[in-house]
């Protein structure tokens, strides 16, 4: 038994639990990958965050304000007015991200490049009015190398238990709460049990499953691409988010998903090849889809897709009231091109 459980070693469970550490609590962190991957996404990330009122804009002088943040949010990620938990993440994100955000990471030691980056001005749909896109000296694996180091060496780490190559398959309740989960260590083959007080969920979305990314494309958007290119982490498979619906966690706007209309198959996966001598003459051949982890010393790891339960299709389930409690996924939208249609797209991470 610990304090908390938390299922996620990427960005967010990593910082979830520095926190509890902070907070003198024990903490176990399952991460499926391996400790070498330990990190998540983040690790190949670009480390672009969209900030608002920072100290770069003002030197720059773009008129930016969380209202006007609040506005373009709204707009380009087509909040209706019954989008309840939406609108309240949007609110606070772009009300709290100066402090929250921007000066936690500054408190880390770490850097933002001068340039403040104008990305995702939007196409049919107006984006970004002004410059936000704010990148991190290092980029994404400095960020994560440095929470790696402040968890591995915090004060209370003898509180702290990392269980690398640990797959959770589902949440364990008793009396209606959820008090810990059941799994695989995929190193051993040995089924595990967690048990504890609090869980907390960070294994992102559901973009890292190619099959998930389909079932829940929405009714009214074009027809999904014959290829997807998946450069979402094949981890984020949503298996977790299953678990959570079948004891009764209603999800909303799984069918909105990140996910860009355009993409290249990484060079040296699966079905490419690349002529000795010639580094710039590889050519890869047409496959059916292509994930980032994948390489011939790492074949694809994903279990077999299964539906969330209460979500065929694109549809999202009824409108949970702000009393119930909900599990959300990410909230945005599909970059289309100017005819609507793709050839490839790649999947968001």
């Amino acid at each position: 038994m610990t304090n908390n459980l938390v299922i996620g070693g990427g960005i967010a469970g990593i910082v979830t639990a520095i926190e509890l550490l902070d907070g003198g609590q024990s903490v176990v962190l399952i991460d499926r990958d391996s400790r070498e991957r330990f990190g998540g996404l983040a690790l190949w990330a670009f480390g672009g965050m969209a900030l608002v009122g920072t100290p770069e804009q003002k030197k720059y002088r773009i008129p930016d304000s969380p209202e006007l943040a609040l506005e373009d949010w709204i707009r380009f990620g087509e909040l209706g007015p019954d989008d309840h938990w939406p609108r309240a993440w949007a609110e606070c994100y772009v009300r709290d991200c100066r402090v929250w955000v921007y000066d936690w990471v500054k408190s880390l030691g770490m850097k933002f490049m001068p340039a403040v980056n104008w990305v995702e001005r939007g196409s049919a749909i107006k984006g970004n009015s002004v410059a936000r896109y704010h990148l991190l000296w290092g980029t994404g694996k400095e960020l994560v190398m440095n929470l790696i180091t402040r968890l591995m060496n915090h004060p209370n780490g003898d509180r702290l238990t990392v269980l690398h190559e640990h797959r959770a398959i589902g949440l364990i309740v008793r009396d209606g709460k959820v008090s810990g989960c059941d799994g695989v260590d995929e190193a051993s083959g040995r089924s595990f049990v967690v048990e504890a007080e609090n869980t907390i969920v960070a294994t992102g979305g559901i973009n890292g499953s190619v099959e998930q990314v389909r079932r829940h494309w929405p009714q009214h958007w074009p027809e999904a691409p014959a290829r997807i290119l998946n450069g979402a982490h094949p981890y984020a498979s949503g298996e977790i988010h299953h678990s959570a619906a079948e004891h009764g966690v209603r999800l909303t706007h799984v069918q909105n998903m990140w996910n860009y209309a355009a993409g290249i198959p990484h060079p040296r996966g699966p079905g490419c090849s690349r002529p000795k001598g010639r580094p710039s003459a590889g050519r890869c051949r047409r496959l059916p889809r292509l994930h980032l982890l994948e390489s011939p010393r790492c074949p694809d790891p994903r279990p077999p897709a299964r539906p969330i339960a209460g979500l065929q299709g694109g549809e999202p389930p009824p409108r949970p009231t702000p009393q119930q409690p909900v599990l959300p996924t990410r909230q945005a939208t599909l970059a289309h091109g100017a005819d609507g249609e793709a050839g490839d797209l790649a999947c968001g991470g």
